[in-house]
């Protein structure tokens, strides 16, 4: 599947791209240069694998104008890496990992997507922990995966090939 860009650099980049599946669709966020910017998109319900698949584009969140009323903090990182997370009750959480002031950060947000129209909602910061990585950094890679249980591993990469951390 690809999805064409325009614009200029910092703009058109896909710096970073979470996907996750929704029910029967694709939800998929792609960060501008430094996740100043969040493409939302949905897939049409076609298999990934199935030629007529197509991601319609949605809402552009913007960093910049962001509301932060209620977010827990106010920080909003330079996200190298995404990855999105829906729950059993079908709610979407961003996770944003980027490397600030010498922390490795790991931030949640929530999603909250407007019923009427599921491809415009709103960005609420949820949560922030930083990692102390020894020989990685969430500026080179960074992931998560949450276990059956409930409970969540994160990976931080190395710029060198091979290595990975993890912390449970």
């Amino acid at each position: 599947v690809s999805i064409e860009r325009e614009g200029k650099l910092e703009r058109a980049t896909a710096g970073a791209i979470a996907m996750a599946k929704l029910k029967d669709r694709y939800l998929l966020v792609v960060g501008t240069w430094d996740s100043a910017t969040l493409d939302f998109y949905e897939s049409n319900g076609h298999p990934l694998t199935d030629a007529r698949c197509r991601f319609k584009k949605g809402e552009t969140w913007g960093a910049k104008d962001a509301d932060r009323s209620d977010w827990t903090d106010s920080n909003y990182g330079s996200y190298q890496n995404l990855n999105l997370i829906i729950d059993k009750q079908g709610r979407c959480f961003l996770a944003g990992f980027c490397r600030n002031d010498e922390a490795n950060r790991l931030d949640l947000y929530e999603w909250r997507r407007d019923p009427l129209t599921p491809l415009f909602g709103r960005l609420v910061k949820r949560g922030s922990r930083t990692f102390r990585c020894v020989e990685t950094t969430f500026q080179a890679g960074g992931g998560l995966r949450v276990k059956d249980n409930g409970s969540v591993i994160v990976y931080a990469c190395s710029h060198r090939d091979g290595i990975v951390e993890m912390f449970e």
